[in-house]
């Protein structure tokens, strides 16, 4: 019995250390996330091309989705700021790009885990992190990242055992950003909303002015899950929402189902208080995780890519609600049930961290091959003309060929065709040679 089970003491020093090397480990995946997405200038990745081209331009921001407008403007304020610094550098500004897409979103995670540590919830909100962010596919550009990133953050803030003020302000910051973030508030906010009425009713703690801040709070979660919801009845693109609710399509995808049986077993391990059980036990369970997500097929592609959206929201709220469940009526204390299945949260993150680093090496090789394609021709050629990858590829999206092109090249001459469909009079209406003529590339934007 002695191997199966442990006494208290015996091991939590060895288990403490072993869990901030690990917390460290997680922060610094993020931190690498971040370099590797900004030197790969994954921004541009499908209609992010097109996106950066209407920035500039209109030489600021291109909103285009009123319900989420706040999420847009949020990630596009790098680039903004430096155009109107005077930088017309394209390779800087792509790069700017990503740091807003990518960096912003991973800045509000890594605020979240690191606020969450201090309450003991790293682990709860690192699982809500590898399940949202790191499985809800390659597409920087949309705007559920940020939503995601920014929730996460709010609750964060929601399970602090002391409720500042400073920490109460930047609550209602965060409600009012999500007013217009994404459609996914209609059912974050209602758990948002029922954990800061909560803790206003309930939690004699709170002082006075952070009470009356999380009633503020709670009714700017209710108006986004409202707009939310109208967002939904009244969609701007009827085809993207019928793609988001296809469930046959949901449940025919090996990674969804892979995907929830690694949450269940790590969710299981870390939210259940089980008997003291040896590492052994603990590292078997972590180990069956992280082989489940291994065993998926991890990619992103125009069919499936709402669907990673609305499976990654709903795991997060749920992680989340069960975290509000198990701090907000329990004690909240750590046991070394927790540790153990923290290990099987960070083998579930590590396995999905690897194939977004693999995506983002992956798109910056197809980049430098579309740039190098781009520089040798000297009139507009249809891309089935050319040696890039053929229809099904994994980062050509089609449609924002010539914006990619023209980019990656520096000008607006020798562009590359998806098809009849998209030929060169839709990328002259933009007045591209205007653009060029003012933004120019000082390099390639992908050396060898």
């Amino acid at each position: 019995m002695r191997t199966l089970f442990i006494e208290a003491g015996d091991t939590e020093a060895w288990l403490r250390q072993a869990e901030l090397a690990a917390k460290i480990a997680v922060l610094a995946m993020i931190a690498g996330l971040l370099v590797l997405g900004v030197l790969s200038a994954r921004g541009l990745f499908a209609d992010g091309a097109y996106f950066f081209y209407r920035m500039m331009q209109k030489r600021g921001f291109f909103d285009f989705d009123e319900p989420r407008l706040f999420a847009q403007l949020i990630t596009q304020t790098p680039v903004v700021l430096a155009m109107r610094a005077g930088v017309r550098n394209l390779d800087v500004l792509a790069r700017l790009q990503s740091l807003g897409l990518i960096g912003i979103p991973l800045a509000f995670w890594f605020s979240a885990l690191l606020v969450s540590s201090k309450d003991g919830l790293f682990w709860h909100f690192c699982l809500a992190f590898a399940v949202s962010y790191l499985s809800s596919g390659f597409f920087s550009i949309g705007e559920y990242n940020t939503a995601y990133a920014i929730s996460a953050f709010a609750f964060s803030i929601l399970l602090r055992k002391d409720l500042g003020t400073l920490s109460t302000v930047s609550l209602i910051a965060a409600s009012i950003v999500l007013t217009r973030a994404y459609e996914s508030m209609l059912f974050l906010g209602p758990v948002l909303f029922a954990a800061s009425i909560y803790r206003a009713r309930f939690d004699s703690g709170v002082p006075a002015i952070s009470r009356a801040g999380l009633i503020i709070a709670a009714l700017t979660f209710a108006l986004a899950s409202g707009i939310a919801g109208r967002s939904i009845l009244f969609p701007r693109d009827p085809a993207n929402l019928a793609n988001a609710e296809d469930l046959k399509l949901i449940l025919e995808q090996k990674f969804f189902v892979w995907l929830a049986i690694a949450t269940s077993l790590s969710g299981f391990l870390l939210f259940c208080r089980l008997p003291r059980v040896s590492p052994a036990l603990a590292f078997l369970g972590a180990a069956l995780s992280t082989l489940f997500v291994f065993h998926l097929s991890w990619e992103n592609s125009p069919s499936d890519n709402y669907n990673l959206r609305v499976i990654s929201g709903l795991l997060l709220c749920a992680i989340m609600a069960l975290t509000c469940v198990t701090r907000l009526r329990g004690d909240g204390r750590q046991s070394s049930s927790n540790y153990f299945g923290a290990v099987a949260v960070f083998c579930v993150t590590f396995a999905l961290c690897v194939p977004m680093v693999r995506e983002s090496l992956g798109f910056a090789r197809w980049a430098r091959n579309v740039q190098s394609i781009t520089e040798r021709i000297r009139h507009n050629r249809p891309i089935d003309g050319t040696s890039i990858d053929q229809r099904g590829a994994s980062y050509d999206w089609r449609w924002p060929d010539p914006w990619l092109s023209a980019i990656l090249k520096g000008n607006s001459h020798g562009i590359i065709l998806s098809d009849h469909e998209y030929d060169e009079r839709d990328f002259s209406l933009g007045g591209s040679a205007k653009v060029f003529a003012e933004f120019k590339s000082s390099g390639p934007l992908y050396r060898k």
